[in-house]
């Protein structure tokens, strides 16, 4: 099975994912595991972000380089995908574009 790890770069209660020092640690358990593949590593921006896309997208291609190089990185969404695409993504979530919002979200 092929494998993304989330990764929280902001460590805001409002995402989920390891930290960075986790992801490093768990790349290197889900290696040695035989029905797993690491294809790569994704993450959500902070909700509020304290810094502009470009430098949590910049630390995402930084941690990748640490973990491997080779990894894929899914980073952007909706709201941020051109700037995501500018740091080096492979994949995009656009949902909202396509869709509209959530049906939570639709007020």
């Amino acid at each position: 099975i092929e494998v993304f790890l989330q990764v929280n770069l902001s460590e805001s209660s409002g995402r989920q994912g390891f930290s960075e020092n986790e992801v490093v640690k768990a790349a290197g358990e889900i290696e040695t595991l035989a029905h797993l593949h690491l294809l790569g590593l994704m993450t959500i921006l902070p909700l509020s972000p304290s810094m502009p896309n470009h430098y949590w997208f910049s630390r995402m291609v930084d941690l990748r380089a640490q973990i491997n190089p080779q990894l894929k990185l899914s980073m952007g969404m909706s709201g941020d995908f051109y700037d995501a695409i500018v740091a080096g993504t492979n994949f995009i979530r656009v949902g909202e574009s396509l869709f509209g919002p959530r049906s939570s979200q639709k007020n």
